[in-house]
């Protein structure tokens, strides 16, 4: 955790004091249910813990953060490119990964491995359907959300939730309807998904909860939009302010042009590249 900082409507969901959007004249430690996150101290080593400016966990039952640590720099990031990226909140989860000296996986530091789909993710699209579905079964819906919600995991780690050492922390998701559930199980996708993939942006983009003038979708390369001899086009901007891209114009000349020479072009590159091969089978290794 250095630069790369939590949404702050993440870290508002983790801890409701902290500001959404950022100002850090509000700002403050941590106090949150969810021990992912806790008080915001760090657990492990405090030559790290320095580093990235973080108090170091020194109560007797731990109240740090799981996967989340409360920095006391707070705008390390570029005020440039909006308010929402300026959170004090960084995620740990991964950083043995990286060899970033803090080894919160306890294993050897640039060793493990690093998942592309979590379990939790497959349990929360599981959980989801149940409960949008006709006849909604909101007991397996709450138990597949409760196992991050609570812990421990599909492999044995502690997570969010109370325990009776820890009886303050998140307590169970109950069958307590669908409104209730899927606030629940949407809370579990952007607490618990990010740094295993883009997961979260997925599930804010497809409920329309990205924030104003975030792109939805990428534009097509420019190259791929000649081989289809469409001309150029934008996404975005005063035109289109939700992120939505323009529609497809008229091809122009200049790509029609562009689109009948490509095979001659294709043609001739291939054809160097063969006459390279044939000369280098004749002439054989070359020595420098």
């Amino acid at each position: 955790m250095t630069t790369m900082r939590i949404h702050s409507r993440v870290a508002h969901l983790l801890d409701p004091a902290t500001p959404d959007p950022w100002d850090i004249a509000k700002n403050s430690q941590p106090n949150s249910p969810d021990q992912r996150l806790g008080d915001g101290t760090y657990r492990g080593d405090s030559a790290y813990a320095k580093l990235i400016a973080a108090k170091v966990d020194t109560h007797t039952v731990k109240r740090g953060g799981l996967d989340y640590v409360w920095s006391t720099d707070p705008e390390i990031q570029n005020k440039s490119r909006g308010a929402w990226h300026q959170s004090a909140v960084g995620q740990v989860r991964y950083d043995s990964l990286a060899t970033c000296g803090d080894n919160p996986q306890g294993q050897g530091t640039g060793a493990g491995d690093a998942p592309a789909v979590l379990a939790a993710e497959n349990d929360l699209i599981w959980a989801e359907g149940l409960i949008q579905q006709g006849t909604p079964d909101l007991v397996t819906a709450a138990t597949l959300i409760n196992n991050t919600r609570v812990g421990p995991d599909r492999l044995g780690r502690p997570r969010g939730g109370a325990s009776a050492a820890k009886p303050t922390f998140l307590p169970a998701s109950a069958a307590d309807g669908q409104a209730g559930l899927l606030q629940k199980l949407q809370y579990e996708q952007d607490v618990e998904l990010p740094g295993s993939n883009a997961a979260p942006f997925y599930n804010q983009r497809r409920i329309d909860k990205l924030e104003p003038l975030t792109p939805h979708e990428m534009p097509v390369p420019a190259k791929e939009l000649g081989v289809l001899k469409l001309s150029l086009y934008t996404c975005g901007g005063a035109a289109h302010p939700d992120g939505s891209c323009a529609a497809h114009p008229a091809p122009s000349a200049v790509v029609a042009a562009l689109v009948t020479n490509a095979p001659q072009v294709w043609a001739e590159m291939q054809r160097q590249a063969q006459v390279h091969r044939e000369i280098n089978a004749i002439l054989g290794p070359r020595r420098r």
